[in-house]
């Protein structure tokens, strides 16, 4: 998505959605023991690493997900 171009709000809530499932699988391998108790079984051999690297690794890889999706201004959306 252009920023300044118009846009279908089908296209937004498209995007919209593929951020929440990266988010909430990033969330789910992050967090292996968060993953049981809510009953995703693919992180059960996991443990949660709670140093400094992971978490540095973490706030890093945050960023370039961030960037893969632009704003776009709500006039722009037919």
């Amino acid at each position: 998505m252009l920023r300044g171009k118009s846009v279908s709000s089908s296209d937004v809530v498209t995007q919209l959605n593929q951020l929440y499932d990266d988010y909430w699988e990033f969330i789910l391998k992050e967090y292996p023991l968060s993953a049981t108790y809510l009953g995703d079984h693919r992180y059960d051999g996991s443990l949660e690493d709670a140093s400094e690297d992971a978490f540095h690794r973490r706030v890093g890889q945050s960023h370039p997900r961030n960037q893969n999706y632009s704003t776009t201004n709500s006039s722009n959306v037919n």
